[in-house]
């Protein structure tokens, strides 16, 4: 235990020099270390298979720490991988490829990770020949990158939805299937953008057989469409236990959303308190959603739509008692650049942010969108790719055990080959809880440093007295309050600050 003196202080040991007056955050070691940005980092993309894929997905299953990617390959291949993501070089050592479906003709792929025991993926698909969309699950391993494939009694999966699939061109295409866990119930939810421009819906569960069992099919529909619906993205809420089913209506160039639930315990499969599609933005033009995330830190949705013109996200509270337009509390276009159907959306919550990846006219790019009192705003915009690296099919997961980005696509550059990359979006070392107070002098790299802590007072300039200030994540103070939120305290005079 560290000694505190009457004008309380701390000793702790620097990792990194300090200058007098820095505000300081403890690290994960004990160590001591100036507030401050760390740098975006993109590691080298790497080929995961080299086969023509056309589309692709990526899942974290926390259960062993890996992240699984899923892709079809050459119309009649669904394929799954799992690795393991190196945080020191930013690179992910891949186990074999396993073969989940290899017959007819197929579409789509999409996957969703439980978080049982047993760290259960469920991999979806269209099947082309016969328009059934189709699944199976497979499972990681704790000691290698190996998948073990539950087969629910048939080569040819579970039969899901027995409907064709919206394929009118592609950007709908890429967005016509999608599914979602509840991690209480352990079901999951899928949605289909059908042939016939309809979204219907139908639950998951994996018995106590290991076998993959499906619901009865549910059309999802307003109060006077029930055709007409471009798109199908669900999400689940983990604080109500609800799916949110997403899509958009392109007569009238709106997005519409619903929810439902599925009951605990037992094995019932089907979709509970499925509420009528609501009204939720109005007028965006020629645009369909691309996905949706939702943040347990903030109790909201994100959900990403695009247009030819741009891309756009909207931020959705999902707690209000009525579906409609005041659920959006703040939207906010992240790309005024050419628009793609291409893009991707997952919550990060070490930086509670929402990492946002689109495509330009021929870039990669992405950016980080945070929530502050549900207002929207976004980092610079990184490129993960230049120009020479064109890419379609994106997706995205956050690897919780290394804090990286892990993303997938279809690299056009390289023979549609799929391809993954590590990203470490950019960060800093400030986060909610770790500020400690401030260097009382300049400190080398180990030194012991002296820490001014809760009840102290540290010598700033040009402060405002009786202000709040917080800390920012590049180590300068602001009376606005930054993401995450610090205080650093009150201002006693232009160059007195009380420490909180």
């Amino acid at each position: 235990w560290t000694t505190i003196s009457a004008a309380p202080e701390v000793t702790k040991t620097a990792s990194g020099a300090l200058a007098a007056h820095d505000p300081v955050v403890v690290n994960s070691d004990g160590t001591v270390s100036k507030a401050a940005i760390v740098a975006a980092l993109t590691g080298s993309k790497a080929e995961i298979e080299a086969y023509e894929a056309a589309d692709a997905d990526v899942v974290y299953d926390k259960t062993n720490n890996k992240v699984v990617a899923v892709w079809e390959r050459g119309n009649n291949f669904v394929g799954a991988i799992a690795g393991t993501v190196n945080a020191s070089n930013n690179t992910i050592t891949w186990g074999n490829v396993l073969t989940v479906y290899n017959n007819y003709n197929v579409n789509q792929v999409a996957a969703a990770a439980t978080q049982n025991s047993n760290g259960d993926i469920v991999v979806i698909w269209h099947r082309a020949h016969n328009a059934q969309l189709r699944g199976m699950h497979i499972r990681t391993s704790s000691s290698n990158n190996n998948l073990t494939l539950y087969n629910s009694g048939s080569s040819e999966g579970l039969l899901i939805i027995d409907e064709g699939m919206n394929s009118s061109y592609s950007e709908v295409y890429n967005r016509a299937i999608d599914i979602a866990w509840d991690t209480t119930a352990q079901k999951g939810c899928v949605v289909l953008n059908n042939g016939s421009q309809k979204v219907v819906g139908t639950g998951v569960f994996i018995n106590s057989s290991n076998n993959l069992t499906a619901g009865s099919s549910e059309y999802f529909q307003t109060s006077g469409y029930s055709t007409g619906f471009y798109t199908a993205q669900v999400v689940f809420d983990s604080s109500q236990r609800k799916f949110w089913v997403a899509s958009c209506h392109h007569s009238d160039n709106d997005v519409y959303l619903l929810s439902c639930d599925m009951e605990v315990g037992n094995t019932d499969d089907d979709l509970k308190n499925i509420t009528h599609f609501g009204l939720i933005v109005n007028n965006i033009g020629d645009g369909f959603v691309l996905g949706m995330d939702y943040s347990p830190d903030y109790k909201r949705v994100l959900l990403h739509e695009a247009t030819s013109s741009r891309h756009q996200v909207h931020l959705i509270d999902v707690g209000l008692s009525t579906i409609g337009t005041a659920m959006v509390k703040n939207s906010l276009t992240v790309n005024g650049e050419f628009g793609s159907g291409f893009g991707c959306i997952a919550y990060n919550s070490n930086l509670k942010q929402w990492f946002v990846q689109f495509k330009t006219s021929n870039d990669m790019k992405y950016c980080l969108v945070s929530n502050i009192d549900d207002t929207l705003s976004k980092s610079t915009t990184t490129a993960v790719f230049s120009s020479t690296n064109n890419g379609k099919a994106f997706q995205a997961a956050f690897d919780e055990d290394t804090t990286r980005m892990v993303f997938v696509f279809t690299d056009i550059t390289d023979g549609n080959d799929i391809t993954g990359v590590v990203i470490r979006p950019i960060d800093s070392t400030l986060k909610e809880g770790n500020f400690i107070g401030f260097s009382a002098a300049a400190y080398s790299d180990t030194a012991t440093a002296t820490i001014k802590v809760t009840g102290n007072t540290t010598t700033q300039s040009s402060l405002t007295a009786g202000k709040k200030y917080y800390v920012q994540t590049d180590g300068t103070l602001s009376t606005t309050a930054g993401n995450p939120s610090v205080e650093a305290g009150i201002a006693l005079s232009s160059t007195k600050l009380l420490i909180k």
